[in-house]
């Protein structure tokens, strides 16, 4: 029932089911159950806490939200993703709704009085502020850690990372094949460890557009009927569940350059300056601001022809940060692996291979041959991988190509 009269009078009626009843049943220590005759006082409670909560929510920045649609989804992340412990007293069905004090209930100034108390301290597991409710934190992913597993040393790392929060987005480019977007992923794990953020990873490509990423109008279907309701794209999402978080959230936007960025970013632009502006959204017209808390991390191909596509405005509000090929890493790994891999004779070639191409946007990377069975695989790797890659760079001068074709290399490697 509760459905259908909020899509009818949202302001009037809120959705309830469990997971906002047992939300409403704690912050406002009541015992209301799922009998459609204690909906008017669940109600009229769900809108007195709302009204308590509104402060708190705006201070979070949360985008293009109804307070009660907001409050919809908190207790959703509360109840289904943080699978908050509840103490079974607050929600026992079986107790009468009536046999509580009514009045309280009915009467909005002692009801916001009651809530507001509650509110203050509802839990010594949960803080002053509901949104940041730490009771389910990742376990520490430490800089030695990151730097064991990516290869660079940790000075490198905390130089990247103070970039990092200093502009707060930065974008890895470099050739392919030198670990861009596992070297995001892991400082993504590392700043999001120890606390409640977390990372996500996109991909943009050509045909991304700015209704895939910030919001845009979707045809749904509702009762045989066709609406066009304006809905959040992915980047909005991500600041609405970043929001609730108290520490360090991370988007990753692997292949940042494949996309028009101009078109898919749209007041985004503004945004990434100004970090603690708002600004109206196209589409709905809503405030928006970035969280605090949001770091963006995109990779760049630079053997990627849409590069171009970059533009200075947009170089201004990243920080850039060129990787090449680390010879050191191939080393590392396969000492790390003990094979019997000659790797001397492969980083040998690499290095003519790239002094050849004479292009640090188009050399030849070292995460093609990271590989546990590499003796068995290199062949495959290098005849349907590197020489492919080769033939497309030196299209106009096929002779290059012919001289480090495998049957002339493949001694090379094992010297």
């Amino acid at each position: 029932m509760t459905p259908i009269l909020n899509a009818l009078k949202p302001d009037n009626f809120l959705l309830i089911n469990d997971r906002s009843r047992k939300v409403i049943n704690y912050l406002s220590n009541t015992k209301y159950t799922e009998k459609l005759t204690e909906y008017p006082y669940i109600n009229l409670t769900g809108h007195n806490l709302i009204l308590e909560l509104a402060e708190e929510m705006q201070k979070q920045n949360i985008p293009a939200m109804r307070d009660d649609d907001l409050f919809d989804m908190f207790c959703h992340w509360l109840v289904a993703v943080k699978k908050y412990n509840f103490p079974s007293e607050n929600i026992n069905s079986t107790d009468n709704i009536y046999e509580t004090n009514q009045d309280e209930k009915i009467n909005s100034t002692s009801s916001n009085k009651h809530l507001h108390k509650k509110f203050l301290n509802p839990d010594p597991a949960i803080p002053k502020s509901v949104f940041l409710e730490r009771s389910n934190l990742k376990g520490e992913y430490t800089l030695t850690q990151c730097s064991q597993e990516t290869n660079f040393p940790e000075t490198q790392l905390t130089q990247w990372i103070r970039a990092i929060n200093r502009k707060k987005q930065a974008i890895f480019q470099g050739p392919p094949g030198i670990g861009k977007t596992f070297l995001a992923q892991k400082l993504a794990e590392h700043l999001t460890s120890g606390g409640d953020g977390f990372w996500e990873l996109i991909q943009f490509h050509p045909a991304y557009t700015y209704e895939d990423f910030i919001q845009g109008i979707r045809p749904q279907s509702e009762d045989g009927k066709l609406t066009y309701p304006v809905v959040p794209g992915r980047f909005l999402k991500f600041c609405q569940k970043a929001a609730l978080c108290q520490d360090t959230c991370v988007l990753i936007i692997d292949e940042i350059n494949r996309a028009n960025l101009s078109q898919v970013f749209g007041e985004l632009m503004y945004l990434l300056e100004y970090r603690d502006a708002k600004i109206p959204l196209a589409g709905s017209g809503e405030l928006f601001s970035i969280p605090e808390n949001v770091r963006i991390i995109g990779t760049m191909n630079t053997a990627d022809r849409s590069i171009a596509l970059v533009d200075h405005a947009l170089r201004r509000r990243f920080a850039f940060i060129t990787l090449s090929p680390n010879y050191e890493i191939l080393r590392q790994y396969h000492q790390e692996i003990d094979t019997d891999f000659l790797v001397e004779g492969l980083i040998k070639l690499l290095e003519a291979v790239n002094q050849e191409i004479n292009d640090p946007n188009y050399q030849v990377g070292v995460s093609f041959f990271l590989r546990e069975y590499i003796e068995e695989e290199i062949q495959d790797i290098w005849q349907m991988e590197i020489e492919p890659y080769l033939e497309e760079y030196f299209f106009a001068q096929p002779e290059k190509v012919d001289e480090f074709r495998w049957d002339k290399i493949k001694d090379l490697i094992s010297e």
